[in-house]
């Protein structure tokens, strides 16, 4: 076990770490397309927490699993993935240093690239049968290879939240990161955008998914994860929620 200490950040590594593997970031956001996309990742390839991030900024909160407390930010991996993912939504005061430890962090692992799975609201996801999935980068020379890979690039537009800090910091220490973006309903979680946003990774990196299970399962996510949607728009909008946890 060895802890690292970054400003307000401690991440906490439970066991060694290999240098070299793709990192996949899906913290909570509009329609929790990137922790439906990281759960389901963990659950597909059987991955094991391997490290767990804490800072004196979180809410008092634990999660509970099992009746045992577990940190809510955590980091799965095996020997060639880590996921980074959370099981609340992250407070407006810890972003910049969160996204600033988590990439100098992911700088010392010496991470291939990182890969986020987030979702943009859309009024036409409803008439999606499979929602629209946009990429951005944060280095010019992957533009070509995303483009490769059939995945429209966004031209013009911004982004924002811990994803967009965390792009812009690894792009500063020279590491590739690439968000892929999907039409998501904006206020209950959506399967079938993280389902969208997983086909074009598993694109993007030549990876096998079978995505079927994730949309078996959309009414039971949507129903286990409604509370922490609404916890995350409140965050967004300065509200205060009370927090409760969400069930995997």
């Amino acid at each position: 076990m060895q802890e690292k200490n970054y400003g307000d950040i401690t991440i906490i590594e439970l066991e060694p770490i290999p240098k070299g593997l793709i990192a996949v970031e899906g913290l909570p956001d509009i329609g929790l397309v990137g922790v439906i996309a990281s759960s389901f990742l963990i659950d597909t390839f059987n991955l094991k927490p391997v490290a767990v991030i804490k800072s004196h900024l979180m809410p008092p909160v634990q999660v509970v699993h099992m009746g045992v407390i577990v940190e809510p930010i955590k980091v799965f991996g095996n020997d060639s993935m880590l996921v980074i993912s959370s099981e609340v939504p992250i407070p407006t005061a810890l972003i910049n240093s969160l996204a600033t430890a988590i990439a100098q962090w992911l700088s010392e692992k010496r991470i291939s690239m990182l890969i986020s799975l987030n979702g943009y609201p859309s009024q036409k996801r409803i008439d999606q049968n499979e929602p629209h999935v946009v990429a951005v980068a944060n280095n010019p020379s992957l533009i070509d290879m995303i483009k490769q890979k059939n995945i429209e690039v966004l031209e013009d537009g911004f982004i924002s939240g811990v994803f967009a800090l965390l792009m812009n910091e690894l792009a500063a220490k020279g590491a590739n990161a690439v968000a892929l973006i999907a039409q998501a309903f904006e206020n209950y979680p959506d399967p079938g955008a993280a389902a969208a946003s997983l086909k074009a990774m598993s694109g993007l990196i030549d990876m096998k998914l079978d995505l079927k299970p994730l949309l078996d399962k959309a009414d039971e996510m949507r129903l286990s994860m409604s509370n922490l949607v609404q916890q995350t728009a409140a965050q967004k909008q300065g509200i205060e929620s009370p927090l409760t946890t969400m069930y995997r």
